[in-house]
Formats: C-alpha cells, sequence, structure tokens
C-alpha cells in the first residue's frame, strides 16, 4: 500500500482548546479545595473529561476522512490527549476518594487500602496486556499505510505506558512506609499514611482509565487515516 499524501502540518486548535481548558480547570479546581467545595471538583472534572473526549470522538468519526486539517496535527493531538486523560482521571479519582477516606477510621482505612490492593495490581496488569495489544495493531497499521508520524507517536505513547505502569507499582506500597514505621502510630505520621493510601489509589486507577481513554481514540485515528488512504487511491 503507497504511502498517505504529505500534508503540511499546521497548529492544532484542538490541542490549545485541551490545554487553556485543563489550565482553567486547575485553576477552579484549587479555588474549590481552598474554598472548602472540594465536593465540586470531581464533578467538574468528569464533565470536562467526558466533553472533551466525546468532542474529540466526533470530529473524528465525522470529519478526519476528508478533513487535511486533521491529518496535519492528529500526533499533536493524541500525545496532548494522553497527558490529558491521564491528569484529569487520577486528579477526578483522587477527590472522589477524599471525603470517604477522611470519614474512615485507622482500621477501616487500613483495611480498605489492604482490600483493593491486589484489584488495583490485577487491573493494571490487565490495561498493560491490552494496552500492548492496540499499540502492536496500531504500529501493523501504521506500517501498513507507511506513515512515520504514527508510528512515532505510537512509540512515544507505549514509553508512556511503560514508565506509568512501571513506576505505578512501586508507588502503590508507598504507604506502607508511613504506617509499618516506629512513629506509625503518630497523628502526623497517620496523615501522611492517608494521604499516601489516597495517592496510592487514585494514581493507578487515574493511570489505567486515561490509558484506556487514550487507546481507544488511537486505534479511532489509526483506523481512519487507513480509510483516508484507501479512498484517496480509489
Amino acid at each position: 500500500m503507497s504511502a498517505p499524501q504529505r500534508v503540511k502540518q499546521i497548529p492544532c486548535l484542538l490541542v490549545w482548546l485541551i490545554v487553556i481548558t485543563l489550565s482553567a480547570d486547575v485553576i477552579i479546581a484549587l479555588v474549590a479545595f481552598y474554598s472548602s467545595s472540594w465536593w465540586a471538583i470531581p464533578i467538574l472534572l468528569f464533565l470536562l473529561n467526558l466533553g472533551i473526549t466525546m468532542f474529540i470522538l466526533a470530529h473524528i468519526a465525522v470529519f478526519s476522512v476528508k478533513s487535511d486539517y486533521f491529518v496535519s496535527c492528529y500526533d499533536q493531538l493524541l500525545l496532548f490527549y494522553t497527558l490529558f486523560a491521564i491528569i484529569t482521571s487520577m486528579i477526578f479519582i483522587y477527590f472522589s476518594l477524599y471525603g470517604f477516606l477522611h470519614g474512615l477510621s485507622n482500621e477501616e482505612l487500613l483495611r480498605f487500602y489492604f482490600t483493593l490492593l491486589p484489584v488495583i495490581i490485577t487491573s493494571l496488569s490487565i490495561m498493560f496486556a491490552v494496552s500492548f495489544w492496540v499499540v502492536n495493531r496500531v504500529e501493523g497499521i501504521a506500517e501498513d499505510i507507511r506513515d512515520d508520524r504514527l508510528a512515532r507517536t505510537t512509540q512515544i505513547i507505549k514509553g508512556i505506558i511503560v514508565f506509568g505502569y512501571t513506576y505505578t507499582i512501586f508507588f502503590i506500597f508507598l504507604p506502607l512506609l508511613g504506617i509499618f514505621t516506629p512513629l506509625g502510630t503518630s497523628t502526623p505520621i497517620l496523615r501522611l499514611a492517608l494521604v499516601l493510601i489516597n495517592l496510592s489509589l487514585s494514581c493507578p486507577l487515574g493511570l489505567a482509565a486515561g490509558i484506556i481513554q487514550t487507546l481507544i481514540v488511537l486505534d479511532m485515528v489509526a483506523v481512519t487515516l487507513r480509510r483516508r488512504l484507501r479512498r484517496q487511491r480509489q
């Protein structure tokens, strides 16, 4: 199959939309947190993530096949969307657990943490396996249509997945450092353990959710580029 026609790269307005929206949302989240309205943060992040994701999927499905603009900036869009999905998912889960975990006693908190620990590790392992299956499929499409940008972008996303999976596995066990210490019963240590438990739950789950969203968009982009090339050859 011949290589797709070269399209001059132009700035991607969708990327700037994500950057501006995410920056504004972080500012609003900080204001809501320090004004004791932290309960509104998960709702805001959920609506933001859902809105941007649906907008991108609709854009790919409706306009991308015949749009040179999409072809010129899809690599920028994929990389920025990967970070956007992971960050918003992590923050969403962190503040969703914030009030619940702070309402638990020390014994209930530890029981909750050790109950979810194997579930999170299993979920990350499944996500890692599925991620590489999707990435290998997209790399095959990139080789088929001879698209170097898609191949490079896929390699970068693969690196993000490997980096995130490796360090998140270590991060899951951080609360154990704050719990099982000689000062493990002091109030500051318990508060530190509470924050670490929240982070150790929200970061892996947020990573898994963000990567799954990214893989869906990545697969749609690859299929769209292959369909576009087939139309050009007809």
